[in-house]
């Protein structure tokens, strides 16, 4: 509960009251009494103005840190009137002009006028005046000040000893000062009683006590706290010295607040049981601002939040502790346990090699007490036994077996045994003449081997006993892994391998064309029969009684169709084409041209009725012949008459 004000300050607050009502009568008489005198004066003149303006200035209002409203009231006489302005400034100098508002007053017993001015300095004293202007003169109020800012109050500042920790004890402290007015200090009047301290703040903290504590604080207590500070006492000398302060002016009752942080202590952990040898991870929880001291067996220090310890040693086994410090307050250790398991002995492995394939293979490795085992070993080979077994061991069997033994988790170093068999021959070297196209012979080739046999798989069902077996006429279904393995007095190898790539053809290449065309004809066409080959490019050639002529192509080069034109004279047209995949697969269908090329195209003849027989070309050249011996004659006969 808050305590309430004490009887005296009451009483004195109700004194000053009546005081101060008493002041204000007698001024609005006094005034009153001027008003009358001044109308009086003012209506015995009959021309002008005849008497100054009547001019008061009152107290200031809304007075901030910045600015004030100046205050005042003017009185001119019947007909006149009066220009009304403020001056103010730091000392009754002044030295700044204002205009009033009204700026002028007319035939008034009374009016009051204001000015708001701005940009002033905070916790200074200005001194200002009311002006008042006609044709008789001007009028001035009384010098007036204000103080920009609180006339006067104490300050309270809440405070801690945040950060703390979980478990600490939580420590809030309240400090009151006073400031000053007009360099008069009132430090060491401070209010002192009767006054009420009060405390609020986190998980319902209350607290009556100007500097209370938390003992054993948790994160719950974490957050804002204020404090509230009444009093109803003003110090007798402030009174005596500030003579305009009331009992508001001193603010009797103050707050503040203050943020408290409760951090919670670390929590360290590492990744253990761990192995010798390996890392040894150590981490605290992540405090926002901390550092970290960290502190283990073997003399261990750091001072990371995450220290690791590489290679670590049964040595560094135990308790490790770490601290974290925020702002010089360090909190409660936290440990973590650190186990760190030897390695087990490395196991001695054995077998009872040199086999021949289709014996039992068997693996020894050395008792180990309380540990597991585990093989690894050639073509897949692994197993959880101490001395494990393989039946009808082949030759795939052989090579490096590997056992490890492990003890609490951790692994020993690899104990190795090499598996042999009798005369098992080198391994070929597989090969192919891959990629080829379709319809290409494949060639298949093993490296020699002395006194070796073979044998291949591969696609399609393929085998073969040949070191170097061929397929004629290979299909895209003769492609994938061929295998071939050497054998030597029945001991095969390893096998080797080889991928073979068969690339598709194109999908044909044979040309259909007319039989026959007219000379100078156009349009004509030619065409592949199978159709396009996705990807393919086709390269057509035209040859004209033997001479290439691609001229005559109008369209469709690189495409599956041309259209061409006939020259106006010919004998025969021989038309090829080549088409080759994007694999660089080719079909190939040149033109039968003499001499040139194998004659797989397509020969397109002149149509019968355009080409002349020789008798036909007897009796044109005959015909001509006779013409010109007919112009001779008659040339000449022409000359003789002439």
């Amino acid at each position: 509960m808050r305590k309430k004000s004490g009887g005296s300050g009451l009483n004195n607050r109700i004194g000053r009251s009546w005081k101060i009502r008493a002041f204000w009568r007698a001024w609005t008489l006094g005034l009153g009494l001027l008003m009358l005198t001044f109308l009086f004066t003012s209506n015995s003149h009959a021309n002008g103005c005849a008497s100054l303006p009547f001019a008061v200035s009152n107290a200031a209002t809304g007075v901030s840190s910045t600015g004030a409203t100046l205050n005042g009231r003017v009185a001119v006489s019947l007909g006149c009137n009066a220009t009304v302005s403020f001056e103010y400034g730091l000392t009754a100098a002044y030295g700044s002009t204002v205009t009033a508002s009204p700026a002028t007053v007319i035939n008034s017993e009374g009016t009051s006028v204001s000015a708001t001015i701005t940009g002033l300095t905070s916790n200074t004293t200005y001194h200002y005046r009311v002006t008042a202007e006609n044709s008789a003169g001007t009028s001035y109020g009384a010098d007036l000040t204000f103080f920009t800012g609180s006339i006067i109050g104490p300050a309270l500042t809440a405070r801690s000893n945040s950060p703390v920790f979980e478990g600490m004890t939580l420590e809030l402290y309240a400090d009151l000062s006073i400031s000053t007015v007009n360099q008069f200090s009132l430090e060491g009047k401070m209010p002192t009683s009767p006054a009420d301290w009060y405390w609020v703040g986190p998980n319902g903290f209350i607290s009556s006590d100007q500097n209370p504590t938390i003992s054993s604080v948790t994160t719950a207590a974490a957050g804002t706290y204020t404090v509230s500070f009444t009093t109803s006492v003003v110090p007798t000398e402030l009174m005596n010295t500030v003579s305009s302060i009331s009992i508001e002016d001193f603010v009797p009752q103050l707050e503040s607040t203050t943020e408290v942080a409760v951090l919670g202590n670390p929590v360290a952990i590492n990744n253990g049981p761990i192995c010798e040898g390996d890392m040894l991870e150590l981490s605290a929880t992540t405090i926002n601002g901390a550092t970290y001291a960290w502190t283990g067996p073997n003399g261990f220090t750091s001072s990371l939040q995450n220290p690791t310890i590489e290679n670590a040693t049964p040595q560094a086994a135990g308790e490790y502790s770490v601290t974290a410090t925020v702002d010089s307050v360090e909190s409660a250790p936290a440990t973590t346990t650190v186990v760190v398991h030897p390695i087990p002995e490395t196991p001695l492995a054995g077998n009872n090699g040199p086999l021949v394939a289709g014996n039992d293979l068997e693996l020894t490795a050395s008792l180990i007490a309380n540990a597991t085992y585990a093989w690894t070993g050639p073509n897949g080979f692994s197993s959880a036994l101490q001395n494990p077994t393989i039946p009808n061991a082949t030759a795939q069997a052989a090579g490096e077996y590997e056992v490890v033994a492990t003890l609490s988790g951790c692994p020993s170093l690899p104990g190795t045994t090499i598996v042999s068999f009798k005369s098992i021959p080198d391994a070929p070297e597989a090969g192919s003449n891959s990629p080829i196209c379709e319809g290409d012979m494949l060639e298949l080739s093993a490296t020699a081997i002395d006194g070796a046999t073979y044998a291949w798989t591969g696609p399609n069902g393929f085998t073969s006993s040949l070191q170097n077996p061929t397929i004629e006429n290979a299909t895209p279904q003769a492609a994938g892994e061929y295998s071939v393995t050497a054998m030597i007095e029945g001991v095969s190898s390893a096998p080797a391998t080889t991928t073979v790539v068969v690339h598709p053809a194109p999908a044909g290449c044979t040309i259909t064309a007319p039989v026959t065309v007219a000379f100078g004809s156009d349009g004509n066409s030619a065409a592949i029969v199978e159709g396009s080959t996705p990807g393919a490019t086709y390269t057509w050639v035209i040859y004209v009684d033997g001479v290439l002529d691609n001229s005559l192509i109008t369209a469709g080069q690189n495409t599956s169709e041309i259209t061409w034109s006939a020259p106006a004279v010919f004998e025969t047209i021989d038309i090829g084409v080549v088409v080759e995949t994007a694999n660089g697969c080719v079909c190939d269908n040149d033109p039968p041209v003499a001499g040139q090329f194998p004659g797989n195209g397509v020969q397109i003849a002149a149509q019968s009725a355009d080409i002349p027989t020789v008798s036909e070309w007897g009796m044109i050249l005959f015909s001509l012949l006779l013409a010109a011996t007919a112009v001779i004659y008659m040339k000449r006969k022409h000359n003789q008459i002439i």
